[in-house]
């Protein structure tokens, strides 16, 4: 029970989720009833669908279901449960099925028109759509012809990289590249696994409380820290040094070092321009170019974050589940191969182990109750927007067209 607990504390922001088979609503890996429809739930079959739909291996579904389920099955049993269920990998849909290009044509109207086949193809897995990579590329090559050209030309130079096992030095650092549109990013990665730890957004990256509680909060749900922090030599990063050191009890548990040093974060920077940011970096550009709001004007920029934050950051949850569950090929530069997930959760499969240090309760508490428990500032601005919100009956956005609607909204509401 206890390795089940930790997976679930250990798991992304966003807890793993499935659609119910009754009502098709939304429900968790670990929900024992659909709050929905009050379907009862089996906890295996749901456990087998999400890492199925995940794309892992069936030695590693069988080490998952072990480990954190304390479900034991032999290859064959598991085999036949995924036949059982209707789960098939060779019976694949083709390129002309109309729901995959339906599928593929939505994530070309917006930030995944940035993303390769295998992305993708990743996405639609995960999904639940069992199509082949090549009929992913044949539906890119018909509809997105332009950006199959375009990512066909890119090439990267990496630097070589080692570490010994997850959990041994986890690399943080600030992404501003939004920043002047009022959307900070802050992210950490493990340095063996490339597992995403958190992936945030805020007003600032640059204050020491924001920093160190997203510290905090991935330190409780892992149950401890790494032997080692990584930053560059930022202000923001002292509380989290400070907490870093305290957890170890050595002063070289946290390094200061520049920021091409620190590459394994900034490398993934690369990563979340080409397959995120650089789409919204243009759509906010466009939106300046065509005066719908102006860097200066505070009230345009208040309701410009009330409407597309939360889109934003559902976006980063989804790009950083995806980078998560995707496979990273084996390559020259001394970098192991594996799904990230899978290279953190379960590192002896690849004969290393985890370095995670302990942390009690008490020494959580001891840093949050003298450095972090300052007390949050109100936001006017957000008050009136969501006072004029629910007036006005209006719902949330779900894609950047409804964001966009109900930014003019509120600022006709505001302004009127």
């Amino acid at each position: 029970m206890g390795y089940y607990i930790h997976f679930k504390m250990a798991a992304a922001n966003s807890i793993p989720s499935l659609k119910c088979e009754v009502c098709t609503a939304t429900v968790t890996l670990y929900s024992k009833f659909c709050a929905t429809c009050g379907a009862k739930l089996d906890e295996e079959t749901q456990a087998l669908k999400y890492y199925f739909n995940e794309g892992y291996e069936y030695e590693v579904i069988l080490c998952f279901l072990l480990k954190y389920h304390k479900i034991e099955m032999s290859l064959r049993t598991l085999k036949e449960r995924f036949k059982s269920l209707g789960l098939r990998r060779r019976k694949l849909l083709d390129s002309n099925n109309q729901d995959v290009r339906a599928r593929i044509q939505e994530e070309l109207d917006g930030p995944g028109c940035l993303s390769g086949y295998r992305n993708v193809w990743h996405t639609l897995r995960r999904e639940g759509y069992q199509v082949s990579r090549q009929a992913v590329a044949t539906c890119l090559q018909e509809m997105d012809p332009e950006g199959c050209d375009r990512r066909r030309r890119r090439k990267l130079k990496r630097r070589a990289y080692t570490n010994p096992g997850p959990n041994h030095c986890w690399h943080i650092d600030g992404y501003d590249k939004l920043k002047p549109d009022g959307f900070a990013i802050h992210g950490c990665i493990d340095g063996y696994s490339r597992k995403i730890i958190w992936l945030r957004l805020d007003r600032t990256n640059n204050n020491p409380v924001v920093i160190a509680r997203y510290y905090m909060d991935a330190v409780k749900k892992h149950g401890g820290c790494p032997l080692k922090v990584r930053t560059d030599c930022g202000t923001e990063n002292g509380l989290v040094a400070a907490a870093q050191c305290f957890f170890i009890g050595n002063d070289l548990a946290h390094i200061y070092i520049t920021s091409p040093h620190n590459q394994r974060i900034e490398g993934w920077w690369s990563y979340l321009r080409q397959h995120l940011t650089t789409w919204w970096i243009n759509f906010f550009k466009d939106l300046l170019e065509q005066q719908v709001f102006t860097t200066g004007n505070e009230l345009q920029m208040e309701c410009l974050w009330f409407c597309f934050a939360r889109l934003i950051q559902q976006d980063l949850d989804r790009l950083k589940e995806h980078w998560n569950t995707h496979y990273i090929r084996e390559s020259s530069h001394d970098t192991v191969k594996g799904r990230p997930n899978e290279l953190f959760y379960l590192p002896e499969l690849r004969g290393t182990e985890d370095f995670l240090a302990p942390v009690s309760a008490q020494q959580c508490d001891c840093i949050t109750e003298n450095y972090l428990s300052l007390a949050e500032n109100t936001n006017e601005y957000q008050e009136y927007f969501q006072s004029a919100f629910h007036a006005a009956g209006l719902s949330n956005p779900q894609n950047w067209r409804e964001a966009l609607d109900l930014y003019h909204s509120l600022h006709r509401y505001a302004t009127s």
